[in-house]
């Protein structure tokens, strides 16, 4: 059995604009997702700013959107996590979706 992939972390920022959260304190926003402070910091601001897979699956939700209304490579990371099973598959896929990932912020 193939070890579980690791899924890459997504930018909290577009979620913030998305929800019209940005510049506001996170604490301040964190009770309308309906986790407490202390969560929010282990979940979301541990080193990066960047959010788990399945914290950004939750927090999206809780605002009332779907993930890939925020992230637009959540469709090419959650093809990677489908692909469990076949590593060779699972490899090409997840650097698909970085690397687009990688070009539109460049653009």
């Amino acid at each position: 059995m193939s070890p579980r992939p690791v899924l890459p972390r997504l930018p909290v920022e577009p979620l913030l604009r998305q929800a019209k959260l940005a510049g506001r304190n996170p604490h301040d926003w964190a009770a309308t997702v309906g986790i407490n402070k202390r969560a929010l910091d282990q979940r979301i601001y541990p080193t990066d700013g960047a959010l788990a897979w399945e914290t950004a699956d939750e927090l999206a939700v809780a605002l009332g959107f779907h993930p890939c209304e925020i992230w637009p490579e959540w469709w090419d990371v959650a093809a990677a996590y489908d692909a469990l099973y076949d590593d060779k598959k699972q490899d090409r896929l997840l650097k698909e979706a970085l690397e687009r990932r990688d070009e539109k912020a460049v653009a």
